[in-house]
């Protein structure tokens, strides 16, 4: 019995067909027939019936294809894994938001390429959503969020970093000298909240819906540079991530009434929902995880 005669006879049973198996393995039809006629032969057993050119599995085939399908899937993982040891530079792919990228990740994936400096990263650049959805088809290995509290029994969350949405505005700005606002105090101000679909452009929206009040929004944008260039200029105020403020002269941040903190996220898929070919953390992935583990830590130990 050999793996290649068992992936013959497995794909002859999804198939219903030796014609159609063939065609999907690209081999030719005989060798499917006697890879099938030599099992046989092996056991002792029919594994088909041959009823009017149709294929029956009897049930001796039944039971070997519950059986060969074990067989096939944990080859199919060894060999990943056995592929995986073997690659010392695996590439890990990371999506982050553009704007969370800037404060929350950028120390961590600094102090990560510090500690292990041949690390093969992608920085993909995404909104939240889209990357709670590529980590989940597996897409990408990692990835940040900040779209409040994830709901996905297939997720490991990490909180990384806490952030609160701020109203931000140039020191000549009307409203620069106030402590809080509430939105009713933003009805006509030329506004410049997260790029389109954004989930935080939602609850802000939503807020000013409770006032009976329709945004002026002039851009939508999560270019740090555009959005400063716009606010620095007093033509108008931008709800952006305080962290982001943060990182720039000459700039206030206004507290919000009703806008609640959130986290930056790591999100990573637990590995008993990993596909079949690897339901593992690959050692990269793994390492660059406990790293993220171990400094969060060691920033909640800094505070206390």
């Amino acid at each position: 019995m050999k793996i290649t005669q068992l992936q013959y006879f497995q794909a002859v049973c999804y198939y219903n067909s030796v014609t159609k198996a063939a065609n999907a393995l690209h081999v030719a039809q005989p060798s499917i027939s006697a890879a099938i006629r030599d099992l046989e032969q092996e056991f002792g057993v029919n594994l088909f019936l041959r009823v009017k050119q149709r294929l029956i599995l009897t049930n001796e085939g039944t039971f070997f294809l519950q059986n060969v399908n074990e067989i096939l899937e944990r080859t199919s993982r060894l060999e990943q894994k056995m592929l995986d040891l073997g690659q010392d530079h695996k590439q890990i792919r990371i999506a982050v938001p553009p704007l969370s990228a800037t404060f929350a990740f950028n120390p961590l994936y600094l102090a990560y390429r510090h500690a292990y400096p041949d690390a093969r990263m992608k920085i993909i650049e995404s909104g939240s959503s889209k990357n709670i959805l590529a980590v989940a088809d597996e897409s990408v290995d990692v990835a940040l969020a900040t779209i409040g509290v994830i709901v996905n029994e297939q997720l490991n969350v990490l909180p990384l970093k806490k952030v609160q949405v701020k109203f931000c505005v140039s020191p000549s700005h009307r409203l620069a000298k106030a402590s809080q606002i509430t939105f009713d105090m933003l009805e006509n101000e030329p506004l410049i909240l997260f790029k389109s679909g954004s989930r935080h452009n939602e609850v802000i929206k939503q807020r000013f819906a409770g006032f009976g009040i329709k945004p002026n929004v002039i851009l939508y944008s999560s270019q740090i540079h555009t959005v400063r260039e716009f606010v620095a200029s007093g033509y108008a105020g931008a709800f952006i991530f305080d962290g982001v403020i943060d990182l720039f002269d000459n700039l206030v941040k206004i507290s919000v009434s009703d806008l609640p903190s959130q986290t930056v996220d790591l999100v990573w898929k637990k590995e008993e929902y990993l596909n079949n070919r690897q339901r593992y953390l690959s050692r990269e992935v793994a390492q660059f995880v406990s790293f993220a583990r171990s400094y969060v830590a060691q920033e909640e130990n800094k505070n206390y």
